[in-house]
């Protein structure tokens, strides 16, 4: 479906229809884990283009100010409904370009195609 479907998948604890309610869903998982009292990672992932909707931007806030442990994975894919502008876009295109990240990348994938069986499935992802 490309949003979070419980009959499609048991790791799909709630449904939405909007790509921008990871980090939002994150904090409140965060939030609960904290009350509970245990160390559960909470590690929502959202595409670039998700990241510009304000439900994500206010749950970056929101995650900020409170200091959640929360690890988000930014899938950088370029993919949006329409072309990505302003400065968010052009500070991921900076980072996906730069020295560094680049050698991270590429040293990290190395590594990866040196596990046998899945190593290089998981270095072209």
């Amino acid at each position: 479906s490309g949003f979070p479907k419980r009959s499609e998948s048991e790791h799909d604890v709630w449904e939405t229809g909007h790509s921008s309610t990871s980090l939002s869903a994150a904090m409140g998982m965060a939030i609960a884990r904290d009350l509970k009292g245990t160390d559960e990672y909470i590690v929502p992932i959202i595409g670039d283009g998700a990241l510009t909707g304000g439900m994500a931007l206010e749950a970056l806030n929101h995650i900020g100010h409170e200091k959640k442990d929360i690890i988000v994975v930014l899938n950088d894919n370029e993919m949006s409904i329409a072309p990505n502008v302003g400065a968010l876009h052009n500070v991921l295109g900076r980072l996906r370009t730069a020295g560094k990240y680049q050698w991270v990348k590429d040293e990290l994938e190395f590594l990866l195609k040196r596990i046998p069986a899945v190593g290089g499935k998981l270095a072209a992802t």
